[in-house]
This record gives structure tokens, C-alpha cells and sequence, in this order.
């Protein structure tokens, strides 16, 4: 996608109600949990069969518990992946690399997060688009409050853009000229936006 629609998203997305309101090539665009949804090819696993309930906070830290960290927990914010067994450390590594492009083990859960965790760990249909979703609509609500030069989920910006320059031909494809790939994520991400 070309570079210059990632950095117009993060300047103008806005949040409204329960979508957020963005620009691409100065056209106006409707993102919502819906769309988000069909974006990612994420559905229940049978047809008419609604996801599962998510765990509550407490759930979660009962099953961080059952996981073994190694350290008291009363609050999500005390969890750290470093102290989790390896296995679950790299899970929980893979997890938040593959949401944001970045993982340090000093990284501590968000709710969705742990939340993910727990439904790969049952084999639960859990409703990961609305997880990511709640992530997603964080960063767009707090982008002002973060004095930082890193763009927000590069990869969930690319399929958004993508999305909407495919379902909109009036949106210049610009003859492919500094369009952003995948190998260019870390780059990407020290961009300021």
C-alpha cells in the first residue's frame, strides 16, 4: 500500500461512536467492527453459531496462575511475559509481535492479549477480531496522548487501506510509487506520524 495513505490514516482517523472515521486520498472512510471483521476473514467456525464468552480479568489471572508465572499476581498490570514458562513466553511474544511488531520481554499483558492466550490454549472460538478490534480502537482514542515516533499496528493499517482501496476504485493506487511492503515493517515503524 502506498506509505503516504498509512501515514494520512494515523493523521486523520477519528473515533465516532463505535467506528472510526478516517481519509484515504482525501476521501472520507467508515471503519467498524463489521468491516474489520470481514477484512480479516474472521468467523465463527460453524455458520450461525455465535463465539464463546471471553474469560473475565479474573479468569485470566487464575490461568496465568495455571501457566505457571513465577511471580504474585493480583493485578493483570503484574504479569510479565518474561516470567511466564518459556513455552507461554514465546506464545504470549508471538502474540504481541504479530499485533504491534515489536516484543520485549519486559512487556506486560493487555486484557485482550491474555485473553488471546486463553483461547489458543482451549481451542476456543473466542471472537479475535473484536480483541484486536478493542486494541485497535485504544491506539486511535490515546494516539495523542503517546509522544511517539512509532506507527501503531502497521500490518492491521496495510489490510485497512488495502480493504478500502479495493472496494473504492475512485482511491488512487498512485502507479505504485513508494508503496510500503512487508519487508519495510521495521522501518516503517519508526516513522513519524
Amino acid at each position: 500500500v502506498p506509505e503516504i495513505y498509512m501515514q494520512e490514516f494515523w493523521a486523520t482517523d477519528k473515533l465516532h461512536h463505535n467506528s472510526i472515521r478516517f481519509k484515504i486520498d482525501t476521501r472520507k472512510s467508515v471503519l467498524d467492527l463489521e468491516a474489520f471483521r470481514e477484512m480479516l476473514h474472521i468467523s465463527p467456525r460453524i455458520p450461525n453459531q455465535p463465539f464463546a464468552d471471553l474469560p473475565t480479568d479474573e479468569e485470566i489471572l487464575d490461568f496465568l496462575r495455571f501457566l505457571g508465572h513465577s511471580h504474585d499476581i493480583r493485578y493483570l498490570t503484574d504479569v510479565n511475559v518474561n516470567k511466564l514458562y518459556q513455552p507461554w513466553r514465546s506464545f504470549a511474544s508471538v502474540i504481541n509481535n504479530c499485533l504491534t511488531g515489536k516484543s520485549s520481554g519486559v512487556d506486560c499483558f493487555r486484557l485482550s492479549q491474555a485473553q488471546m492466550l486463553w483461547g489458543f490454549y482451549h481451542r476456543i472460538n473466542i471472537d479475535f477480531a473484536y480483541l484486536i478490534w478493542e486494541d485497535f480502537v485504544y491506539q486511535v482514542e490515546h494516539k495523542s496522548q503517546k509522544r511517539s515516533n512509532e506507527m501503531n499496528y502497521p500490518r492491521f493499517t496495510k489490510v485497512i487501506i488495502d480493504y478500502f482501496i479495493t472496494r473504492k476504485p475512485s482511491i488512487s493506487r498512485r502507479n505504485r510509487i513508494h508503496w510500503h511492503y512487508v519487508r519495510d515493517d521495521a522501518l516503517f515503524s519508526t516513522i513519524k506520524v
